[in-house]
């Protein structure tokens, strides 16, 4: 059975009379399009890609998104005023350039343009004027080119109108226009600003315009290249597991001369920045007040430059903002004093006691104040709604988010505080992280993932916070950082019990079966003859995967029904258990089915394109790598089959129009949706395709 439907989604999208409004400000300002790339496949915002022609006044084409601006971002409080919550984005391509090429040389900007569109939608964070962002790990976009970074700038070979987009209701759309950049570049804008790097492309006859995209131009900070002591071409992927923001600023000392760290901190990035600054610095400890001031005497470069430089630095860096660390007399790190943010070092400032000014309702820095973190948002009513759905079933965990969700908004819009401040709570984020995680399933181990961070700084000694954070990570497959969250929370509240439950598994995962069992007996300790840490304790002993570990319910007689088969919803668990650890030879072997290319991981599924009958197609895994590498290969060669056949490729609408196969979504239990685009517009249509069966 096949059932055909218009597609009806809940993301994030423009009114249709906003849309009418932006598309007639794209044509009237960006020129004329009659050809839009549809994304088929939409997870948070739906982002098409506008491409206007070549002209002869203008001989290169425009790429615009059409889609970022349906989703407000979260810009800091003192910029509302400017009405900075929405944007979209332009870059200009040669008039050479292959637009319907799927090959990396030719699809990168497409690929850039809406990777940063998704960016403030994943990072909870805003993108603006001026802002940087580099591609991860430094790397270039693509073979031919040294290009690894973007700098967002006004469209200025375009009419001034056409940088905002005013909309019916008073709101306002920014035009952006992504300029690419070389690292070096990338390294003088966050040292010395953006209009003095916009200078150094110069005026006139001489000047290297930075738009249209020429992949080999010039490298306009290339003459103040340092003599690094290790060349680029020797720098190691040392820090494969780090999925935060690269970015950090290390001394000439590092670097150039090539001493180790002795000393380093880590401080909050200031807002905008968090998209590329993890926050980390670090020094050689024996440089001058003269030395530091000197900007020329720093640069900011990966974390996994600065982890080849020194790598014993790398069991330091997910330490929390302020965390400080020096090397001792014997070339140990030890912790120092915490970084305080608002004095700017880890010592007593001479203005009286930091940590007793932090307890006040709002400091200063600089010119402006800053209020306090609020930890707590949650009154006593809205606890005891809470509390009466903790219930084993799945739809009270549901409606115990949907009453969250109507909460937050409610009180933002009440303006009882904002969305930064609704982010950073921490009853919130304990509340959420437990709704989230006791669904059970990947989609909602993922929210969880993305909605932890911005409270970590409100969340020292509380245990829960780390444990609910790391078994997340876990399920989503981050298993380096689900230990470091574990071992954090342990260091936190030492007897709180279930995080050395959590220790335990993933230390046994990584080998260490001596710790796990310290943590397990640690466990113990704290609550005597629990069914969890002996049965634990059993399956360490027996060399029990990971998976075997988490297979389990807390109640004897739920996990014995589990294990003899007598539960209808362990398909469910076992589901979610699939997205832990990911089989690597699996996992290509699908990839090698499908010859995909363009693979996006884990964003929050596999997205990738593929060819049948000389068509592209794109498709989605509506899973994570770690699940898909499970998935049984015939089924899914069977399913491949089944809906890419010659007959599945061409499909009629009720009134008679023609709609091609443009995309395939698969599903973990071996169902799909096609996905069909209409000729000569934006309409599509969707057909869900029902598992395969084999005899």
């Amino acid at each position: 059975m096949q059932r055909e439907n218009e597609v009806d989604t809940m993301l994030e999208m423009y009114s249709e009379e906003e849309l009418n409004v932006l598309e007639k400000h794209i044509e009237n300002y960006f020129g004329p399009f009659r050809n839009v790339l549809h994304e088929i496949a939409s997870p948070d915002i739906h982002v098409d890609v506008c491409i206007v022609e070549p002209t002869p006044e203008r001989n290169y084409y425009t790429l615009v998104t059409m889609g970022m601006g349906a989703h407000f971002m979260s810009v800091p409080e003192e910029l509302a005023e400017y009405r900075l919550e929405r944007a979209e984005l332009v870059i200009s391509l040669p008039d050479y350039w292959k637009i319907d090429s799927s090959e990396e040389k030719w699809f990168w900007p497409i690929g850039w343009l809406k990777m940063l569109a998704r960016l403030p939608v994943a990072e909870d964070s805003w993108l603006g004027w001026g802002h940087t962002v580099a591609n991860p790990g430094g790397v270039p976009f693509a073979a031919d080119t040294g290009l690894s970074g973007s700098i967002l700038l006004s469209p200025g070979q375009f009419p001034q109108e056409a940088s905002v987009c005013r909309l019916p209701d008073g709101g306002e759309i920014n035009f952006y226009a992504v300029v690419p950049l070389y690292a070096e570049e990338m390294e003088f804008k966050c040292r010395n600003g953006a209009d003095a790097l916009m200078e150094l492309f110069g005026e006139g006859e001489d000047a290297i315009p930075p738009l249209p995209l020429d992949p080999e131009r010039k490298n306009v900070c290339a003459e103040s290249k340092k003599q690094y002591r290790i060349r680029p071409e020797d720098i190691k992927p040392l820090l494969t597991d780090w999925d935060g923001p690269e970015g950090c600023l290390a001394t000439d000392r590092i670097t150039v001369d090539g001493c180790p760290v002795g000393y380093c901190y880590r401080q909050r990035p200031d807002a905008g920045d968090d998209l590329w600054d993890s926050g980390w610095r670090f020094t050689a400890g024996d440089e001058s007040d003269e030395y530091m001031d000197d900007p020329e005497h720093s640069g900011i470069f990966s974390l996994n430059s600065i982890c080849n430089a020194d790598p014993e630095i790398m069991p330091l860096l997910r330490a929390p903002y302020g965390s400080a660390f020096y090397r001792d007399e014997n070339g140990a790190f030890c912790q120092a004093e915490p970084w305080d943010e608002a004095c700017g070092n880890g010592e007593d400032c001479g203005e009286g006691n930091c940590v007793e000014e932090e307890k006040a309702e709002s400091r200063s820095v600089g010119e402006r104040t800053v209020s306090a973190p609020r930890k707590f948002l949650l009154g006593q009513d809205d606890i005891a709604v809470l509390e009466s759905l903790e219930d084993d079933s799945s739809g009270y965990y549901g409606q115990m988010l949907g009453y969250l969700d109507e909460f937050l908004k409610r009180g933002v819009e009440e303006g009882r505080f904002t969305e930064t401040e609704a982010g950073e709570a921490l009853d919130i984020a304990l509340w959420y992280s437990y709704a989230c995680n006791n669904l059970d399933d990947y989609d909602h181990y993922y929210m969880t993932t993305q909605w932890m961070p911005p409270s970590e700084k409100n969340a020292g000694g509380c245990g829960t916070w780390y444990y609910r954070y790391s078994c997340a990570l876990m399920y989503c497959s981050r298993l380096e950082e689900a230990l470091e969250y574990a071992e954090k929370g342990l260091m936190e509240e030492p007897d709180y019990p279930w995080g050395y439950l959590q220790a335990a598994k993933l230390r046994c995962h990584f080998g260490d079966k001596e710790g796990a069992l310290a943590a397990v007996e640690r466990g113990l300790e704290l609550v005597p003859g629990d069914f969890e840490f002996l049965t634990l304790k059993r399956e360490i002993g027996e060399g029990r995967t990971l998976e075997d570990m988490e297979y389990h319910y807390i109640s004897p007689e739920n996990d014995r029904q589990l294990q003899e088969g007598e539960l209808s919803d362990s398909t469910g668990k076992l589901r979610a258990i699939a997205g832990i650890r990911c089989d690597q030879k699996g996992l290509t072997r699908i990839k090698e089915l499908f010859e995909s290319y363009g693979w996006t991981a884990d964003s929050p599924y596999c997205t990738f394109f593929f060819k049948v009958r000389g068509t592209e197609l794109e498709g989605m895994f509506r899973m994570n790598e770690a699940a898909l590498s499970k998935l049984d290969y015939s089924r899914l060669w069977a399913q491949k089959e089944s809906v890419t056949q010659e007959d599945n490729m061409i499909r009629k609408g009720k009134d008679g129009s023609v709609y091609q196969l443009c995309g395939v979504i698969f599903d973990g239990d071996y169902s799909a949706e096609l996905i069909y685009c209409q000729e000569g517009s934006d309409r599509t249509m969707q057909v869900r395709v029902q598992p395969m069966r084999l005899n």
